[in-house]
């Protein structure tokens, strides 16, 4: 599988987390395979660190 290489920051043109439906699609495959804490506790691997 080819990994999608982000758009360069001068081709954005608003402050949106995507410019178009198919990098919606993207996260949204992206998310799904997020691991719960639970998860992660059998892998032996923390979750990162809360962001303020």
């Amino acid at each position: 599988m080819m990994k999608k290489k982000p758009a360069p920051a001068s081709s954005i043109v608003n402050g949106n987390m995507t410019n178009n439906f198919e990098d919606v699609i993207w996260l949204g495959k992206q998310m799904e395979k997020l691991r719960s804490e639970e998860e992660l506790e059998i892998y032996g691997e923390e979750a990162d660190p809360q962001q303020f």
